[in-house]
């Protein structure tokens, strides 16, 4: 997966968070790669039972949390956390991001990795306090990495 190959040994001991998680791939690749713990946080209740049924499967279910619920429910309710990457891979046709970025920020540590994948056609919310650091496109798809300054 190409961004893992970017991330490298960046993944190791981190605090994730992966969210619109789907299958949960992007949040057990990291677990794969060293990460500590991973939370998924997925609205579908179909795609939390696969991703339970994925992380059993490949003995990490001890490492990974699954919440079965709004990304945005979940950013206002969830206490305070250090999380030092996080996976945002929404639907593309969500449309603005502006209300989950300014939630997630509270929940990331200082110097904290957001890989954000999205549609090739837009950008991300401008966030006080997040910084673009790189970006790559794939096909349709962007990828932009931010940083917590």
């Amino acid at each position: 997966m190409a961004i893992f190959n970017i991330l490298g040994d960046l993944v190791k001991g981190r605090k994730t968070l992966d969210l619109y998680a789907g299958s949960g791939s992007l949040g057990i690749e990291a677990l794969s790669h060293g990460a500590k713990e991973a939370i998924f946080v997925e609205s579908n209740k179909s795609a939390c039972e696969v991703i339970k049924k994925n992380l059993d499967h490949i003995k990490l279910q001890e490492k990974g949390k699954v919440i079965c619920r709004s990304v945005h429910q979940t950013l206002l309710e969830l206490p305070k956390q250090n999380f030092d990457l996080v996976f945002l891979d929404p639907p593309y046709a969500i449309g603005k991001l502006d209300h989950i970025f300014a939630a997630l920020l509270p929940h990331l540590a200082r110097g904290a990795l957001v890989v954000f994948e999205h549609a090739k056609t837009t950008e991300p919310p401008s966030i006080a306090g997040l910084q673009i650091i790189d970006r790559r496109i794939y096909g349709e798809t962007k990828v932009t990495f931010l940083t917590k300054v």
